[in-house]
């Protein structure tokens, strides 16, 4: 079994949904398959507007819902009858929880209703065009399968209740039917429509990866996988083949926005591979997040974000197993930020070996990112990890690999 996530890139039209159904088959040929996909690009937001009245009337939301989703059926299934019931009566729910909504106070429950709604309209498009490609493929709702507590906007899935969800509808599902399960949302134990934060609808593949007992998670999306440091602020950033599990939620809780960091614990516990892909590019090789540590002197990039409660600040993080308790490198990272001529300042390390930190100012995040990615990323790990009594020891051994040690090497 393997699932498979895709985002709102993916599914943005009738051309990226027939990539993403080349896709799916392939996959089904090699065992079974359940899919989640996200909502259509730019839905979110326009349902994020409607719950804030800076969207128009709910009858213009919907119709302009309703001619994209039909004209993205018509060109992938124009004959099946079944997704375009499926998909009306969506419409007609929405409508009618955007009309409930006009001209007064929203609940953070009511806008969980309405946001879900974007993920719900897209299920019955793929599962079509998976039906018209000769897949077997039906339309299972998120709201019967992750259960979450009740904190509507970020809601946490309780795994132990979804497990038994999930063995409840899929555990007589039809072995080669591929389940098509919108992604980004559940239900709290009263029955109500919960979402998992933007970006959530990772969380809900790697849940069910797990729920399912899945080899593997597929997140596919419009990029090649997990580069080595942010590619906006560092141009020569790399691409990552593998990352422990540590590694990954490292990036993602600090500026990386390929995975989702709740989508990783789950998978971690569980065992499970990530494997992130690019829809638009499956030849590349991509990145897989497993259980793999290949030694306690591995840098594998460097990211950063702004610093929420640190008002003025931007965390600059160096990310690799075992970096928390590396040698020499505290001197390294403050000796290279100061040569640039930026101030850098301790931090309390973020609870993870697979990351060491310090702060910044904001202005010059994308310039420590860029110092550091050269000074760590770009040849200066293998001179962290040497291993010698003194610098003059670390050197020659460097460079009896045929590596040339470009700038200054600080020892600490």
């Amino acid at each position: 079994m393997r699932v498979l996530k895709f985002g709102g890139s993916s599914v943005a039209d009738a051309t990226c949904i027939q990539k993403v159904t080349g896709l799916v088959a392939t996959a089904w040929v090699a065992g079974e398959v359940t899919v989640v996909a996200s909502a259509m690009a730019g839905v979110t937001d326009l349902l994020v507007a409607a719950t804030e009245g800076g969207a128009g009337a709910p009858r213009d939301v919907v119709g302009q819902l309703r001619r994209r989703h039909h004209a993205c059926l018509e060109a992938v299934a124009p004959g099946d009858t079944l997704a375009r019931g499926q998909l009306d009566l969506r419409l007609e729910l929405l409508a009618r929880k955007l009309q409930a909504l006009a001209g007064g106070v929203v609940s953070p429950a009511a806008r969980d209703a309405v946001l879900a709604s974007g993920e719900k309209l897209l299920v019955p498009v793929l599962a079509a065009a998976l039906r018209a490609s000769g897949l077997p493929a039906a339309v299972v709702d998120s709201y019967h399968l992750v259960a979450t507590d009740s904190r509507f906007g970020g809601a946490t899935v309780n795994l132990a209740a979804t497990r038994r969800r999930v063995a409840q509808v899929l555990g007589e599902w039809p072995k080669r039917v591929i389940a098509v399960v919108p992604g980004y949302s559940g239900a709290d134990s009263e029955g109500r429509v919960t979402t998992l934060g933007r970006g959530g609808s990772d969380t809900t593949a790697a849940v069910l990866g797990v729920a399912v007992g899945a080899t593997r998670v597929e997140i596919w999306t419009d990029v090649d996988g997990v580069l080595s440091a942010p590619p906006n602020l560092v141009p020569e950033a790399q691409l990552l083949p593998r990352l422990s599990y540590a590694e990954a939620e490292a990036f993602a809780r600090h500026g990386g926005k390929v995975l989702h960091f709740n989508a990783i614990a789950p998978c971690a516990e569980a065992g499970v591979a990530i494997a992130v892909r690019n829809t638009f590019r499956p030849e590349a090789p991509g990145t897989v997040v497993d259980g793999t540590r290949t030694g306690p002197h591995r840098i594998v990039g460097v990211t950063g974000c702004p610093v929420g409660g640190e008002e003025g600040d931007a965390a600059v993080l160096v990310v690799g197993d075992g970096v928390a308790r590396m040698p020499g490198l505290a001197a390294r990272v403050f000796t290279a930020l100061a040569q640039r001529g930026i101030a850098a300042q301790p931090s309390n390390p973020w609870s993870s070996p697979a990351a060491w930190r310090v702060l910044v100012d904001p202005r010059h995040l994308g310039d420590a990112l860029r110092v550091l990615h050269r000074a760590l990323v770009v040849g200066g790990p293998a001179v962290l990890a040497a291993g010698g009594r003194d610098l003059a020891e670390d050197l020659g051994r460097v460079e009896a690999t045929g590596v040339t040690v470009l700038g200054e090497v600080c020892h600490g």
